[in-house]
C-alpha cells in the first residue's frame, strides 16, 4: 500500500502517531473524574453510552449521571471596578533551554539529518515533463512518498511507478521530494520559467534593429540590450507585458489535496486505485499504468485497512463516524484541505539603454528684413501787392496764420479800411526747400521729400537639452511698468512695479522618435522697446514704453541636421493721400505748388528657422575658442599715438597694473632673473 502526499503531509503524519495516545489518555481522565464530569450539563436528549474504552466496565450497570451542581446566577459584570482600573499582570513562563547537540534528550538523538537538493530541472510554464526512474518506487517494505513544496507552482500525476508527469502551472521556483520504498529520499530543485526563447524570437521579429537578451529572475522577467530610441523601448516593454497577461491566467488557483492518511481508513478508496491521490499527485498505477504484480494493464487492489473497533461497541465503526472520531482526536485528519492564495503577478525588470546621443541642440535663426519708403512733394506762398496792400497765400503743404481787421479802432481817418496780417509757418519740420523774396513781397516753402529706410534683425540663439526635457533661454533684459492698485476704500491708488522681459527668448522640448526623427514643442520670441506706442498709466508719470514682438509656438517633426521654416511673414503696407486746390492743384508742372501729396510703402520679411542637431560633450582638445578670447587691451603707445582700441601686438596690456610701470622696466628685470645665470655686469 502507497500513499503520496506533500512534505507538510507526511510530516503532521509522524506529529499525529505521536498525540493520538496521549490525547486519548487526557479524554479518559476527563471522563472518569467526577468533579470535572459533574461541571459538564447533560444535554436535554438522553445520549447513547460511551464506548467501552472510555468505561472501566462495560458489561456491569451503567452508573447514573450525577445531577450538575445549581449555578448561582450571575449579577453585573463577573469583574469588578478596581479590576477593570487595576491592569492584570500575568506572569512570564520562563524560556526552556535548547536541547544539547550529542547525549541523551538531544538533537543528534532526535534529527538523523536534514537534506538539500540533489539536482535541478527546468519545465516551462503551462507545460509538461516526463521524469523517467531506473528504479521501482514501490518495490520495498515501506509506503514511497512524493511531496511537493508549493503546488500551486507545479503539480504530478504518477504515470506508473517509473514515471511521473511533472506540469508547470505558474513561473517560479519550488522543490520535488521522492522517498522510495527502499526508504531512499531524492530531492530536486524544480525551476518553471517562461518560453523565453519563443518570446525572444518575437521580439527579434518584430525589432530587427534592436539588441535584445531575457532572462528570468524567480517570478519576474530580465529584459536587457539596446534600442534606437525610448518609444521602441517602449514597444518592447508593452509586448512583453502583453505576454505575461496572456501567461498569469492561470496563476490564482486554489490548490485542494487529502491528507496523508491511507484512504482505506476513511471508507475511501484504497491507494492505486482511479481515485485522488495525494497532494497534487496520484498512487502508482492510477494514472493508466501497470503496477507491480498485475497483469493485463489491471491494477491490484490491496485489501482494504483494518478499522480497530473499540470494546464494547456493537459492531463496526463506520466510515463517517471513523472521520468523525478522527476529527474529534486531531483536526488534521478531518479529510481533504483546500489552500488558495493570491499570486503576485511578475514584473518586468527594464535594463534596455538607448544607442547613441540622447542630447538635442536645437539652433533657431530669426530673421527680419524691414524697407520703407516715403515720397512727399507740397508747397504753400505766401504774397503781398503793395498797391493794393492785397495778401494771398496758401495752407495745404503747412500751416499759416492770418488775420485782418475792418475798420481799425482809434484811427481818425473816415471811412472803412482793412487792416490784415499773414504768416508762413514751416510745416511741422517737413519743409525742405524754402523762399523769401523781400523786393517782390513773396514767399514759399516747398516740401519735397524721398525718404527711404531700413531695417534688419537677426537673432541665432542656440540651446541644447536632454531627450523629453525642457529648456528655456533669454538674451536681453528687463524694464519696469508702473501698475496702480487701486483700494475699495477710495484711498489713493498704490503703485506697484512688474518687470516685462524683452530680448531674444527660446524655449523647446525635444523628443528623439524611430528613425532618428526629431519631435520639437519650439517657442521662439525676439522682442524690443517701442517708444511709439508709450502708454502713461500713472497720472504725472513717465510713459512706459510698448514692445514690438514676434514670437512663435508650435511642434514639428523633422530629422538630424535638417531645417524647417516654421515661422514666415511677408507684409506690405501702402498709405498714400492728397490734398489740392481744384483747378490749379490739376494743373500739370505747377499743379503742386497747390497741392500736398505723400505717397509711403511699408515692406517687412520674417523668417524663423530651427535645426536640430544630436550632440555629444567635446573632448577638451575640441574646444574652440570663445568670442572675445583673441581681444587684447591696446598699451598707451597704441591708444594715445595710435588711437587704436585693440592691441595688434598680441599682448594684454593691463592697464589696472602697470600704469606705474610705462617703459616695462619690471619686465625686463623679470626676464633677466628667468633666462641669466651667474655673475653678470661690465668686465674690467
Amino acid at each position: 500500500m502507497a500513499i503520496f502526499c506533500s512534505r507538510e503531509q507526511s510530516a503532521d503524519l509522524s506529529i499525529l502517531g505521536s498525540l493520538v495516545p496521549i490525547l486519548g489518555a487526557v479524554l479518559l481522565a476527563m471522563v472518569l473524574e467526577g468533579p470535572v464530569g459533574a461541571q459538564v450539563p447533560t444535554p436535554p436528549q438522553p445520549s447513547p453510552p460511551p464506548p467501552s474504552a472510555l468505561n472501566p466496565n462495560p458489561l456491569g450497570p451503567q452508573p447514573a449521571a450525577p445531577e450538575p451542581a445549581p449555578q448561582p446566577p450571575q449579577v453585573g459584570s463577573p469583574l469588578s471596578d478596581e479590576s477593570e482600573l487595576t491592569p492584570i499582570i500575568l506572569p512570564k513562563v520562563p524560556l526552556a533551554p535548547p536541547k544539547p547537540m550529542q547525549g541523551a534528550n538531544s538533537i543528534d538523538s532526535f534529527v538523523e539529518s536534514l537534506r538539500g537538493n540533489d539536482a535541478t530541472f527546468d519545465v516551462l510554464v503551462n507545460q509538461a515533463r516526463i521524469l523517467t526512474l531506473k528504479q521501482n518506487i514501490t518495490a520495498g517494505p515501506t509506503q514511497p512518498i512524493i511531496a511537493v513544496g508549493d503546488p500551486s507552482i507545479i503539480e504530478f500525476t504518477v504515470v506508473s511507478p517509473r514515471q511521473l508527469r511533472i506540469t508547470g502551472l505558474r513561473i517560479g521556483v519550488t522543490d520535488l521530494a521522492i522517498t522510495t520504498a527502499q526508504n531512499e529520499t531524492f530531492v530536486f530543485e524544480v525551476r518553471v520559467h517562461a518560453d523565453l526563447a519563443l518570446i525572444q524570437g518575437k521580439l527579434h521579429a518584430l525589432f530587427p534593429d534592436a539588441s535584445i537578451k531575457l532572462s528570468q529572475l524567480r517570478d519576474h522577467i530580465v529584459v536587457e540590450g539596446e534600442a534606437r530610441d525610448a518609444a521602441q523601448i517602449t514597444r518592447i516593454i508593452q509586448t512583453l507585458s502583453a505576454y505575461l497577461v496572456s501567461v498569469a491566467v492561470g496563476q490564482s488557483r486554489a490548490v485542494s489535496g487529502r491528507q496523508g492518511v491511507p484512504l482505506g481508513a476513511l471508507g475511501g478508496l484504497a491507494p492505486g486505485t482511479a481515485g485522488p491521490g495525494g497532494a497534487g499527485g496520484q498512487a502508482p498505477g492510477a494514472g493508466g499504468g501497470q503496477a507491480p504484480g498485475g497483469a493485463g494493464g489491471q491494477t491490484q487492489t490491496p485489501p482494504p485497512v483494518p478499522v480497530p473497533v473499540q470494546p464494547g461497541a456493537e459492531g463496526p465503526v463506520g466510515p463517517a463516524a471513523a472521520a468523525a472520531a478522527a476529527a474529534m482526536l486531531s483536526p488534521e485528519m478531518a479529510g481533504p484541505m483546500a489552500v488558495s492564495g493570491a499570486v503576485a503577478p511578475p514584473q518586468i525588470i527594464n535594463l534596455m539603454r538607448v544607442m547613441g546621443s540622447q542630447q538635442v541642440m536645437l539652433k533657431v535663426r530669426i530673421a527680419e528684413l524691414n524697407r520703407t519708403a516715403l515720397r512727399r512733394i507740397g508747397a504753400n506762398f505766401l504774397g503781398l501787392d503793395p498797391r493794393t496792400g492785397g495778401i494771398v497765400g496758401s495752407i495745404i503743404g503747412g500751416p499759416a496764420n492770418a488775420q485782418g481787421t475792418i475798420g481799425q479802432p482809434g484811427n481818425l481817418l473816415l471811412g472803412n479800411q482793412l487792416y490784415g496780417s499773414a504768416t508762413l509757418a514751416q510745416s511741422s519740420g517737413n519743409t525742405t526747400v524754402f523762399g523769401i523774396f523781400q523786393n517782390a513781397n513773396f514767399e514759399f516753402m516747398l516740401n519735397a521729400l524721398r525718404q527711404n529706410g531700413m531695417l534688419k534683425i537677426l537673432a541665432e540663439p542656440n540651446l541644447v537639452a536632454l531627450n523629453g526635457q525642457t529648456a528655456s533661454f533669454l538674451a536681453g533684459g528687463e524694464f519696469p511698468v508702473p501698475i496702480p492698485q487701486v483700494s475699495a476704500g477710495g484711498i489713493s491708488p498704490t503703485i506697484t512695479v512688474r518687470f516685462r522681459e524683452f530680448g531674444v527668448r527660446l524655449g523647446f522640448v525635444p523628443y528623439i522618435l524611430d528613425g532618428e526623427i526629431i519631435r520639437l514643442t519650439v517657442a521662439p520670441e525676439v522682442s524690443n522697446i517701442d517708444f511709439t506706442v508709450a502708454v502713461t498709466l500713472v497720472s504725472g508719470g513717465s510713459p512706459v514704453p510698448g514692445l514690438n514682438t514676434r514670437k512663435a509656438q508650435t511642434t514639428v517633426e523633422l530629422r538630424e541636421g535638417q531645417t524647417l521654416a516654421m515661422a514666415g511673414l511677408l507684409e506690405i503696407q501702402l498709405n498714400a493721400n492728397t490734398a489740392r486746390i481744384p483747378g490749379l492743384g490739376d494743373l500739370p508742372i505747377i499743379g503742386p505748388f497747390f497741392s500736398n501729396t505723400s505717397s509711403e510703402r511699408t515692406e517687412k520679411e520674417l523668417v524663423v528657422l530651427v535645426t536640430p542637431y544630436l550632440i555629444e560633450p567635446m573632448s577638451p582638445d575640441q574646444v574652440p575658442p570663445t568670442p572675445g578670447d583673441e581681444v587684447k587691451e591696446p598699451n598707451d603707445l597704441e591708444l594715445f599715438f595710435l588711437n587704436r582700441i585693440e592691441s595688434r601686438t598680441g599682448r594684454d596690456f593691463r592697464a589696472t597694473t602697470m600704469w606705474d610701470d610705462v617703459f616695462k622696466l619690471r619686465y625686463h628685470l623679470n626676464l633677466e632673473k628667468k633666462y641669466v645665470n651667474g655673475p653678470v655686469g661690465f668686465s674690467d
